[in-house]
């Protein structure tokens, strides 16, 4: 059976890619801490990131049969983020995490042959099998939620000296 990712890559041409950054760092864009070592921007940002990826969207649309999204976000992952692996809630269509700059030393697991644990939450790989997707820039990594639900999360913590940038897409059924 097919993991339930795909990656799409060159999200933006250079230039609009630039363009994104540089808008991101000129904006006063509102945060809020979530979780432990990760900001996100607030609601307040939503329609722009919508409008900005709305290409995006509408080309993943047949993949994830998502009717709306339910979140919109940048994310900063700051050192020692930890993203547990774990299987996305039933009313989730998929999850999209299009990467801000290359992050070789993490990456997206999915796991392999997990099916069968009872648990939505796992605390690390354990026996398990994961496919890694790696964190490049300017890609879509878009996971689907499928019955049966597959675990996935970040293989590692995010380093130290490092902050992990990323557009995050919460889709709903």
């Amino acid at each position: 059976m097919a993991l339930p990712v795909r990656v799409y890559d060159n999200i933006f041409d250079a230039t609009s890619l630039e363009n994104f950054k540089q808008e991101i760092s000129q904006s006063n864009l509102n945060y809020t801490q979530e979780y432990p070592n990760r900001l996100l921007t607030t609601t307040d940002h939503t329609a722009w990131l919508i409008n900005t990826f709305q290409s995006l969207l509408d080309e993943i649309q047949t993949y994830t049969e998502h009717s709306h999204i339910q979140q919109a976000f940048i994310g900063y992952e700051l050192p020692d983020c930890v993203f547990s692996i774990h299987r996305s809630h039933p009313a989730i269509a998929g999850v999209v995490h299009v990467s801000l700059e290359d992050h070789n030393m993490n990456s997206l697991i999915c796991l392999t042959d997990s099916l069968e644990d009872p648990d939505d939450y796992l605390w690390g790989l354990g026996d398990y099998s994961a496919e890694n997707y790696e964190f490049r820039e300017n890609s879509a990594i878009v996971v689907k939620n499928v019955e049966p639900r597959y675990h996935w999360g970040f293989r590692l913590p995010v380093g130290p000296n490092t902050v992990k940038r990323g557009v995050w897409f919460y889709l709903g059924k």
